[in-house]
């Protein structure tokens, strides 16, 4: 069996799940996952893209102050943005990352996936603010340092982009 067969059985089994438990918030989190994962592979992603949103959204109207489900609504929306130039879209992202930030003010994943999807987007002045929260919220956050190298590149600062560099590669070998 190969990893598209393995992912449609995957995929299958989650949807199961969630038809037997359906208020079970974590089933629909897992599906939406499957969802953006198959997105990957299609042509044309927007209906595995709009069943993720919609999974997700129902796994939030029933745990809203999760901040771990806002910011994976907020990554799969943006992936919408820059997958299928729906610009829209990532300003909807935008929004759920801000309300898993606020759900979560001190973890640093929060404000790295927010900053990595900033960056993506060209917003790169933003992009450094949420990266330096995040290094400051957790200096050993190899991934926060990698992100915040990268932009900082993109934006010319050479000395700092470095640094960042050398905490990453510290981090790394840790």
């Amino acid at each position: 069996i190969g990893p598209q067969s393995q992912l449609l059985t995957r995929v299958a089994n989650a949807e199961r799940a969630v038809w037997v438990w359906p208020l079970e918030p974590t089933y629909r989190i897992d599906l939406a996952k499957m969802y953006v994962q198959r997105s990957e592979t299609e042509s044309d992603p927007s209906q595995s893209l709009d069943m993720a949103e919609r999974n997700l959204s129902i796994a939030l109207a029933s745990r809203p102050l999760d901040p771990l489900a806002w910011s994976l609504l907020a990554d799969v929306q943006a992936y919408r943005s820059f997958k299928l130039g729906d610009r829209e879209a990532f300003s909807v992202a935008e929004v759920s990352y801000q309300r898993s930030i606020e759900l979560a003010p001190n973890m640093a994943a929060m404000y790295v996936a927010y900053g990595a999807a900033l960056f993506a987007a060209g917003r790169l002045d933003r992009s450094v603010e949420a990266l330096e929260k995040a290094t400051a919220l957790d200096t050993t956050d190899a991934v926060a340092w990698r992100y915040l190298a990268e932009v900082d590149r993109a934006l010319g600062r050479k000395n700092e982009a470095d640094l960042a560099r050398t905490w990453m590669i510290d981090f790394n070998r840790q």
